[in-house]
């Protein structure tokens, strides 16, 4: 396997069509594109705050939360006080999320993803590592960078 260029890699693997990755390091294996994503866990808890950080919401980003903080819909519905086919219509689009509702999952998202990990991934690293960073939220096109730091 030899190393190639770095390029903007589509993320669609997390279940969001609007997630791009510059910066990671794509890799020849017999002629197939391959990637190695480091720290995923950082990008999705950063991925996840971008969502409960943005003005709405939509069915798959309800989906990622939902995965994220380890719920199946039956009992991320009970949490959200919903019918189960309710929450499995927000998440195909069908349905729109009641504000109530969305409330309820961000407050919930926060308690679970966000501020337990804050510190994790928040603060400046001790030894040179890679670090991801949001460049561009909040719009239809969420882009993150993978950047070296000392």
């Amino acid at each position: 396997m030899k190393a190639e260029s770095k390029e903007r890699y589509h993320y669609t693997e997390c279940g969001l069509k609007n997630v791009y990755i510059d910066g990671l390091h794509f890799a020849d294996d017999d002629g197939e594109k391959v990637i190695t994503i480091p720290n995923i866990h950082a990008l999705h808890w950063l991925i996840a705050k971008d969502i409960l950080e943005s003005k709405s919401i939509n069915g798959d980003e309800i989906r990622f939360l939902r995965t994220e903080m380890g719920y199946t819909p039956k009992e991320l519905a009970k949490e959200l006080e919903i019918a189960e086919r309710t929450l499995k219509s927000m998440e195909n689009g069908k349905t729109t999320i009641k504000e109530s509702v969305e409330l309820k999952l961000r407050q919930l998202g926060f308690s679970l993803l966000v501020v337990p990990k804050w510190n994790v991934y928040s603060t400046p690293p001790k030894r040179r590592t890679r670090q991801i960073k949001a460049i561009r939220s909040r719009t239809s096109i969420s882009t993150y960078r993978l950047d070296q730091t000392a």
